[in-house]
């Protein structure tokens, strides 16, 4: 019977142990970051996964909703265009989240950086965004209806 002893002493550590894992954040943090190192050292020795090999998701391709909130934006502004300024404040955007929507849209085609004279750079969308932009209905159309009698209100 003196194998029970340390079997027992054993169980104990391990059991501290496994407590003591599951409740301190500090190890929680600890145990993430040698787990990122060691993702890391595999992404510099040429080990990732091949995500090639996966057909693309129908998600991919399509636009975010900070992409789709700035297609809009950018439509209704017309052919002048908005700042990167204008459009942070009128969105009530962080920039982070405005620069990655409009280097997105931009990689895609919709979006083009037109150059100002002395102002700086306004973004527009081009004819692909505008023609996006019609067929997601991302654009307000409004029509004129005649009521009768010299009446006419707006139909969307």
């Amino acid at each position: 019977m003196p194998s029970d002893l340390p079997m027992a002493i054993m169980f104990l550590v391990f059991l501290s142990l496994f407590i003591l894992l599951g409740t301190s954040p500090v190890l929680h943090r600890l145990i993430g970051f040698i787990g990122s190192l060691l993702s890391r050292s595999k992404r510099l020795h040429g080990q990732t996964e091949d995500k090639t090999s996966e057909a693309p998701s129908w998600r991919e391709n399509a636009p975010n909703d900070y992409e789709i909130i700035l297609i809009r934006k950018l439509a209704m502004s017309g052919d002048r265009g908005l700042s990167r300024r204008m459009l942070i404040k009128t969105l009530y955007f962080k920039p982070q989240s405005v620069d990655r929507a409009l280097h997105s849209l931009g990689r895609r085609g919709l979006v083009r950086a037109k150059k100002m004279s002395f102002i700086g750079v306004r973004y527009c969308l081009t004819r692909n965004g505008q023609e996006y932009a019609r067929q997601q209905d991302l654009i307000p159309r409004y029509q004129l209806q005649s009521q009768g009698k010299g009446v006419l209100s707006l139909v969307r």
